[in-house]
């Protein structure tokens, strides 16, 4: 009697008509939904784009078609990142996210126990970009001779982060 258009008190008052009824062995009893790793999704911009270091992002983990299960989260990667997972009801586990060293950061995901399809799930953090603004310049004069060496200094030691530096001279 599996029909899901009637209700559990119709239910309990039909069977109440059959006082020496028994259940078959083996018989499925209760709402005993099964529980599938396989339907669980993770997405969200953390999986879709480069993250800078010390930057915060999320993904979410999605496993409300996949029964009522436990979430496990597992990572390696160059440090240990920074994270906090935000579960809600019936609704996509957030997952933030904040790596501290730039690099590949593998999260494995569970779910009872069974690690879901695609899993781990690769983070991909990068160095913070140089601030410009911290670049200085000696030795550089307003006039220069034009077919002369001119030397100066780039001095750009305390920029932090990572980039190219490129160097122009306009003139003449």
């Amino acid at each position: 009697m599996a029909n899901p258009n009637i209700d559990e008190k119709s239910m309990m008052t039909y069977l109440s008509f059959f006082p020496k009824a028994m259940c078959n062995q083996g018989a499925p009893l209760g709402q005993n939904k099964q529980l599938n790793a396989g339907a669980v999704r993770v997405y969200g911009p953390a999986l879709e784009d480069d993250v800078v270091s010390d930057t915060q992002t999320n993904f979410f983990i999605d496993a409300t078609k996949a029964g009522n299960g436990e979430i496990g989260v597992g990572f390696s990667g160059p440090a240990q990142p920074k994270v906090n997972v935000v579960a809600k009801e019936g609704k996509p586990h957030d997952l933030q996210f904040l790596g501290t060293k730039p690099g590949d950061y593998d999260v494995t995901i569970t779910f009872n126990g069974k690690e879901i399809p695609h899993s781990p799930v690769r983070v991909h953090v990068i160095p913070q970009p140089a601030d410009a603004s911290k670049v200085k310049i000696q030795g550089l004069h307003p006039t220069c001779k034009i077919g002369a060496v001119n030397n100066f200094m780039v001095i750009a030691n305390q920029a932090g982060g990572s980039g190219f530096l490129e160097v122009g001279v306009c003139g003449p």
